[in-house]
């Protein structure tokens, strides 16, 4: 990848914005991943720590299309 080094598998993410690299197949992602926030159930609750998983809960949802590769 880049400079000619042959093909390789890059988040949608990172090469859409790299305008050297281009997108060969289709349209379908080659990989997907899940995405896990473990937490102690005695610290869920807590107010600082909800709003930490609140907003990274926010982060993905508003980015979900360029997280999916759709």
């Amino acid at each position: 990848m880049g400079r000619g080094g042959g093909q390789g598998v890059l988040p949608r993410l990172v090469g859409d914005n790299d305008s050297t690299q281009e997108r060969v197949g289709g349209a379908r992602p080659v990989a997907t991943r899940e995405l896990w926030l473990p937490i102690h159930h005695e610290l869920a609750s807590w107010p600082r720590i909800r709003a930490v998983v609140d907003w990274i809960d926010d982060c993905i949802a508003v980015s979900r299309e360029i997280l999916a590769g759709t």
